[in-house]
C-alpha cells in the first residue's frame, strides 16, 4: 500500500516546466525540491517502553506521550505514516 501510495504521488505531481532553446525560464525562481516523501505504516514504528502492560492512567500518558515522540520523529524525518 505505501509503495502505490508513493506512485501515485509520482503520478499527480507537477511538471518541471520545459526548457526553451537551452534555457530554462524559471532559473531565477527555481523552486526548492523538496524531497520525495516515503510512506510507511505506524505498525512499523518502534515505540520504546518500559513496560509490557499498561496497568493504569499514569501508563497510558506516558506510553502516549512515547507514541507521539516517534511518530514526530518520523515525520520530522520526511515520512508519511499510513494509521
Amino acid at each position: 500500500y505505501q509503495k502505490l501510495l508513493g506512485r501515485i504521488l509520482d503520478l499527480t505531481a507537477p511538471k518541471p516546466p520545459a526548457k526553451m532553446n537551452g534555457v530554462d525560464e524559471s532559473d531565477s525562481n527555481t523552486p526548492v525540491q523538496e524531497p520525495k516523501p516515503q510512506y510507511i505504516s505506524s505498525r512499523n514504528i518502534n515505540v520504546s517502553f518500559d513496560k509490557a502492560w499498561l496497568t493504569d492512567e499514569n501508563d497510558v500518558e506516558r506510553y502516549l506521550e512515547t507514541l507521539r515522540i516517534a511518530l514526530l520523529e518520523e515525520i520530522h524525518n520526511g515520512k508519511r505514516i499510513q494509521i
